[in-house]
């Protein structure tokens, strides 16, 4: 049995000596008047078209195929990621029924506000669900260096918290400035990290202490997407959006798991523009809501891509970011011109007055992305708490 089947037969290495171990097992079952010597099961929540014909070769002919979320039967040669989105989709699937996903489009600037806002929320649910200990939440972010980055913001304002209790309790003592031992300073931090550059036993002390409480936001790379098991944990934050919707799928998985309810927030920034159409269509298949930004970001990224021969939303990223880079070029010599223009008096007003609105534009839509922001979430209160 394999295992998360579809990274171990496509990951460099591991491939190989999955292959040999293969030969060896095909060939000593096909020794005279033996019986099958094995049997092969392959196991993962996604199956993408590209690993299927290795999937298929490990299976042989007739096989076939057990989808815990049940649903209708499918061809058994066709093992794709349209097919793993149905079985999610389905009414009986539970990342569908029991967890709720949204996904807001906004600025890269604007992620650790909203991480913030999405961390008091979870608090605050849990209080008024009468709950004990705090809520457990598991932050993903791409790289490494963003993930030091966010624990080290979400532990410079747990500093700020413990200060500010800090000085509310010497306040209602009394006490002089410096009096009384700030908890600041003895309280360990509550935010734990989990990626490739720690070792092993800091890997497994980080797990232990968000597995017990101890720590209530994880912050980690995809090495935790995968294979990792906490108990109650409802809560996952994905600070940057995964490259493919196979990873998303996995990230998901980590919350509402045991029949338990979930909530999975994800900030998405428009240089992830063609990624857009396929997860307004995941979300929609899967009974989800959809931020109106992230319909819109879809169509005009189709729209952009068209009239540059880019086949629709299956262009590449490299052309969204070669376009976004002669924008800011024609904006520079823009100001540019502006400038001179100034100096010399004459229409360099108008200009600027230009370049103004277009700013003042630019921060209207990011006040948009709040307001659909907060729309989404109010809309799924109910399950969030």
């Amino acid at each position: 049995m394999l295992d998360e089947a579809d990274k171990m037969l496509s990951s460099a290495g591991i491939a190989e000596q999955l292959a040999e171990i293969r030969q060896v097992l095909l060939g000593a079952s096909k020794q005279p008047s033996s019986p099958p010597l094995f049997q092969c099961m392959l196991v993962s929540a996604t199956m993408p078209s590209s690993v299927s014909k290795l999937a298929s070769a490990w299976l042989g002919e007739g096989f076939a195929s057990v989808k815990s979320g049940g649903g209708e039967k499918d061809n058994d040669d066709d093992l794709s990621l349209a097919r793993v989105q149905n079985t999610s989709s389905s009414p009986s699937s539970s990342s569908s029924s029991l967890v709720t996903q949204v996904v807001t489009v906004c600025a890269d600037h604007k992620k650790p506000a909203k991480l913030l806002k999405h961390l008091a929320r979870a608090k605050e649910a849990a209080v008024s669900a009468g709950e004990r200990h705090a809520p457990r939440v598991l932050v993903f972010a791409n790289r490494i260096k963003t993930v030091r980055f966010v624990a080290d913001f979400l532990r410079a304002q747990e500093r700020k918290q413990r200060q500010a209790e800090d000085k509310k309790v010497n306040d209602k003592k009394g006490t002089k400035k410096g009096s009384s031992s700030s908890s600041s300073s003895s309280s360990a931090s509550k935010i734990e990290t989990l990626h490739g550059d720690r070792t092993q036993p800091e890997r497994d002390a980080a797990l232990a202490s968000f597995r017990a409480g101890k720590a209530t936001v994880l912050v980690a790379t995809d090495v935790a997407a995968r294979g990792l098991d906490v108990t109650g944990l409802r809560h996952v934050v994905n600070y940057d959006f995964p490259s493919n919707l196979e990873s998303y799928e996995h990230r998901v998985g980590r919350a509402g798991r045991d029949g338990k309810e979930g909530f999975v927030a994800s900030f998405f920034c428009r240089q992830m523009a063609p990624l857009a159409r396929s997860v307004v269509d995941f979300l929609q298949k899967s009974g989800q809501g959809v931020d109106p930004n992230l319909v819109r970001l879809a169509e005009s990224y189709e729209v952009a891509m068209g009239r540059s021969g880019g086949g629709g939303s299956g262009g590449s990223g490299r052309e969204v970011e070669e376009e976004e880079g002669d924008e800011k070029e024609r904006r520079s010599k823009a100001a540019k011109v502006a400038a001179a223009e100034s100096k010399g008096g004459g229409g360099g007003k108008k200009k600027r007055k230009v370049r103004e609105d277009k700013v003042d534009h630019d921060d209207e839509d990011d006040n948009d992305d709040d307001a659909n922001d907060d729309e989404l979430l109010a809309g799924d209160a109910s399950d969030d708490d």
